[in-house]
């Protein structure tokens, strides 16, 4: 997790507008209780906005970050057009692996901006709309971290 942070501050500095969402978020916040949850990625959420996703773009490329969507590699001159319907952007250095969403089904920009937190100056998807994430998809490695977390977190 730790290895993550260096690249997270660098978007806050650059004044990328990102929510922390997935795995990484409950895990961040339910150290003790995920202490033995392998992290692969780490999941961003941004707004659906061109200037904003051109932003986050320079600053990962900046950071010598492969970044791509649909396996197409992608730089700050993206537009709208290549974007749209294709959800998130992968980047990736060495091990490290960004997923960052700026389209979501299952929740709107503002619903997830009015139920976020913080904690270490970092802004965290609320951990009911992250589960209630998880549950949606339905994975086996999802269904496993909701039940880890039965105790601290009720989702309906």
């Amino acid at each position: 997790m730790q290895s993550y942070l260096k690249i997270l501050r660098q978007l806050q500095a650059a004044e990328v507008n990102f929510i922390i969402i997935g795995t990484w978020a409950l895990k961040y916040t339910f150290q003790d209780c995920l202490r033995d949850y392998k992290i692969l990625d780490c999941d961003l959420i941004l707004k659906d906005d061109l200037e904003m996703i051109r932003r986050c773009v320079r600053v990962l490329r900046a950071e010598a970050w492969d970044v791509r969507v649909w396996q197409i590699p992608i730089d700050e001159t993206v537009t709208a057009a290549f974007l749209q319907g294709k959800y998130y952007l992968r980047a990736r250095q060495g091990a490290l692996v960004l997923d960052i969403s700026y389209e979501c089904d299952d929740f709107s920009w503002a619903e997830i901006e009015a139920e976020k937190f913080t904690k270490d100056d970092f802004q965290l998807i609320s951990h009911v709309q992250n589960l209630k994430m998880k549950q949606g998809r339905g994975t086996a490695k999802d269904l496993a971290i909701i039940l880890l977390l039965k105790d601290l977190v009720a989702i309906e």
